[in-house]
């Protein structure tokens, strides 16, 4: 039980430090001091599947989904059509994502900038899980079947 404890705090830290990364070079301060015009219209979808992924013997994966309005609002998710609001972001964990069921996560409003960050690891038999994100309409990742295997896994994505 200690190990899975360790892992899920150690893919806390590295979800948290990609994050903070993100969000200090996501935007810089404009040379006119002008902010800009507020969203910029974009839209994101993403759908989420997992094969063999068991929490209750240590498996680790979580989605943590972020975005952001040129004037500094954050913007609203829906899961699987329900609205998740007021929250600047939202994590997606292995309990969630239990193997064989299929989630969508859609941006509820537009925005200027989101990131996705996905950790995972495990103790144990490999697992697989694949996703999908559309941005605008357009598919721009679609990544299938990727296995994990090793204590930790993290692949950050910045959208537009």
């Amino acid at each position: 039980m200690q190990h899975s404890i360790t892992l899920r705090n150690a893919m806390q830290v590295a979800t948290m430090l990609l994050l903070a990364a993100t969000v200090f070079t996501a935007c810089s301060k404009s040379k006119d001091d002008n902010p800009g015009p507020g969203p910029s219209g974009h839209q994101l979808k993403v759908t989420i599947t997992t094969t063999d992924l068991k929490p209750q013997e240590g498996d680790a994966l979580s989605f943590l989904f972020v975005g952001s309005n040129l004037d500094g609002s954050t913007i609203d998710w829906k899961v699987d059509g329900q609205l998740k609001s007021n929250q600047t972001g939202i994590t997606l964990e292995a309990d969630v994502l239990s193997s064989g069921k299929q989630i969508t996560v859609e941006s509820a409003k537009s925005f200027a900038k989101a990131g996705i960050i996905i950790n995972g690891g495990n103790r144990g038999t490999p697992y697989k899980f694949s996703y999908k994100v559309e941005l605008d309409g357009k598919e721009v990742n679609n990544e299938q079947n990727i296995t994990v295997s090793t204590n930790i896994f993290s692949r950050p994505h910045d959208y537009p």
